[in-house]
């Protein structure tokens, strides 16, 4: 509804009698309606049995402004709006952090099978005991720097180790001795760069960690001539926290 106004050259006695009427009960409730004066004064000069001036009343008639009213409701809705993004954001926030906190490390830091091509496994929860080859595995690294000259061309298998507190890690091969034609070195990297080294072994690795993500590389090892021999293993992981 636009604005209206009513003017005394276009209402007759009769209408402006009619209008009074109509209009009188709401002259003081929340809906005002606008005269200009020239019609207030035809209203106080018309209207029979008003008296005198100071008797008459005066009803002024304010137009209804519905582009105001219209702007006060979108205002209204677009608070109404952002305090629901707000809640539903700080809802997300709420229930993201619930879920983080039932992470295992391995889930938290991001570091799991699916999330990285070169990582077989991770693990966060020791001691456990892993039974792979490196038959078909990866042939990423060929040397380390912890061992220069040392040849490991034949396929790998890399795993994540999650530490959430400092400690002693260890890795240890408990099989490889019992068939000549498998021979697997262990690495321990603290990212997946053979620079990196921090230790290797050819049965078993150990190193003072802090908390954080490092990756231990099961590889096979090469001769002289660039024979490898991959093969399976089983291998013992444990964590003493310091």
């Amino acid at each position: 509804m636009g604005h209206r106004f009513y003017h005394s050259r276009s209402l007759s006695h009769a209408a402006l009698i009619a209008l009074l009427g109509r209009r009188s009960a709401k002259a003081f409730g929340k809906t005002h309606f606008m005269l200009s004066a020239g019609l207030r004064f035809a209203l106080l000069s018309s209207v029979v049995g008003c008296g005198s001036a100071n008797d008459a009343y005066s009803f002024e008639i304010d137009a209804i402004d519905d582009s105001h009213t219209n702007a006060q409701s979108a205002r209204t809705l677009e608070v109404s709006s952002l305090v629901d993004a707000k809640d539903e954001q700080e809802g997300s926030e709420w229930e993201i952090e619930q879920r983080t906190r039932e992470m295992s490390p391995c889930e938290q830091m991001g570091h799991t099978s699916e999330s990285n091509a070169l990582v077989s496994a991770c693990f966060d929860r020791f001691p456990v005991l892993v039974e792979d080859t490196t038959v078909e595995g990866l042939e990423v690294f060929d040397e380390y720097g912890c061992g220069p000259g040392i040849g490991e061309y034949g396929p790998e298998r890399v795993y994540a180790i999650a530490l959430k507190e400092p400690g002693l890690f260890q890795a240890e091969l408990l099989n490889t001795e019992e068939d000549q034609s498998v021979d697997v070195d262990l690495h321990i990297l603290s990212n997946l760069d053979y620079e990196s080294c921090l230790d290797r072994g050819h049965l078993n690795v150990g190193s003072f960690l802090d908390a954080g993500t490092y990756y231990l590389v099961a590889d096979s090892w090469s001769d002289a001539s660039g024979v490898s021999y991959p093969g399976d293993f089983e291998m013992l992981l444990t964590f003493e926290e310091d």
